[in-house]
């Protein structure tokens, strides 16, 4: 799941909408995640793709991943040793960037894949994932954004350890931007440390000595919820950092932020993307 922690009082009511309409471009470097499924075939190249909410997402974002999704290439699915073919969960991360004379740029910063229908008691399930406290600092200096964090999951369900691995912001006051980014990620890295998960009791990975997960959490001054479908946010990615109990995730196409909202994300799940056809 995403955990949403919101402020509203006095000052911080100010009604700081970050998104644009679809079919407005934000001035500033903006993005959306555009969320659907995808088929590869035995050699994992895609046979099929569908966007979701496809008629209400820009023309020129369909028309871009229309022309790259069919490229990419990923390692083969195996099932006892045997190639398969394979369906899957598919989060893209578009990238608008505005250049000179009202020219911009559209891309795809990263993507995740997984399967929301896989059986839960094969992957650690959040039992209680309470939602950190809004930190009150980076609240005065309307600090917004979303922490994704990576949670070491023992053997008993608890929080061994956690880190930040990348902080987004979409709100601050501009002279405040590193100060608001490091007190929404100490904020969510203390609170993870309290969270609880129930542990696989099937699969590849019941016996293994810990799990790492990938949860959202989501700051925000306003009431809570995801960007509507085709809606643009503005976009600060903070960097990122390694997680230095777990390399498993070599994807070259992943990105922390191309989980969605509402999911959290098992590392080492999921199609993994090998490149692009030329």
């Amino acid at each position: 799941m995403a955990l949403y922690q919101w402020m509203i009082a006095g000052i911080l009511a100010l009604g700081l909408s970050t998104g644009a309409h679809a079919a407005a471009r934000p001035r500033a470097e903006g993005s959306m995640l555009v969320q659907g499924t995808i088929e590869v075939d035995t050699q994992g190249a895609v046979t099929r793709f569908s966007l979701d909410h496809r008629d209400a997402l820009p023309a020129d974002v369909v028309k871009m991943l229309d022309g790259t999704i069919p490229l990419w290439r990923f390692e083969p699915v195996r099932v006892d040793g045997q190639p398969v073919a394979a369906r899957s969960d598919m989060n893209v991360r578009v990238v608008l960037k505005p250049l000179e004379k009202g020219k911009y740029s559209l891309g795809v910063n990263g993507a995740t894949f997984g399967d929301r229908s896989a059986p839960k008691e094969t992957r650690p399930v959040s039992k209680k994932l309470t939602p950190p406290d809004y930190p009150i600092g980076a609240g005065m200096q309307r600090g917004e954004g979303t922490v994704y964090v990576v949670v070491k999951v023992g053997r008993d369900g608890n929080v061994e350890d956690a880190i930040d691995e990348q902080v987004n912001l979409t709100g601050y006051n501009k002279s405040y931007r590193e100060s608001v980014r490091a007190e929404l990620a100490k904020a969510a890295r203390m609170g993870a440390r309290r969270w609880h998960f129930d542990p696989p009791t099937a699969g590849e990975k019941v016996d293994a000595p810990y799990w790492t997960v990938r949860v959202p959490v989501v700051f925000s001054l306003g009431l809570p919820g995801p960007p509507k479908p085709g809606q643009w946010e503005v976009y600060e990615p903070g960097p990122r950092k390694q997680v230095p109990w777990d390399d498993s995730n070599k994807d070259i196409a992943f990105s922390p932020d191309a989980l969605p909202p509402g999911a959290a994300h098992t590392i080492g799940d999921g199609l993994r993307m090998l490149g692009a056809a030329p």
